[in-house]
């Protein structure tokens, strides 16, 4: 994969997902362009995607979803070798993206175990634009 990927801001990435919004795309459509794009670019940097150990952090609202997205691809297309899927906060069971992912099978802790601690792949879905200030608890 060639190019360079902006790095925004997060007034700057709010903008530009509001300003695609408006036009009327739904929300849930641009989470599921932003899953495949991710793992278009893990497969394009990584492949192949099916021999890695592969750990995805997620937390709550639209971050947290990109990465069940970015999960149940990864689950349906490349089986990886392992694929650990980890709820942070633990309180996203209701979630649309969260709930389509389990339908397929792959589960989703709500820790971090000791057979992650041995993952190719790490990816963070933690925290979006949404946050303020620093990390704090669980994040």
């Amino acid at each position: 994969m060639t190019g360079t990927i902006p790095v925004l801001t997060a007034a700057e990435m709010r903008e530009v997902d509001a300003s695609t919004i408006v036009p009327g795309i739904p929300g849930n459509i641009l989470m599921e362009n932003a899953g495949h794009r991710v793992v278009e670019f893990l497969d394009g940097r990584y492949a192949p995607l099916g021999e890695h150990r592969i750990v995805i952090l997620c937390g709550k609202g639209n971050n947290g979803g990109d990465g069940y997205v970015i999960a149940r691809q990864l689950w349906t297309r490349f089986r990886p070798a392992a694929l650990h899927v980890v709820s942070v906060f633990g309180d996203d069971a209701a979630s649309e993206p969260r709930r389509m992912l389990e339908v397929t099978g792959c589960a989703v802790h709500d820790a971090v175990g000791p057979e992650m601690r041995v993952a190719t792949l790490v990816i963070d879905a933690v925290l979006g634009t949404g946050v303020v200030g620093s990390a704090r608890g669980r994040a």
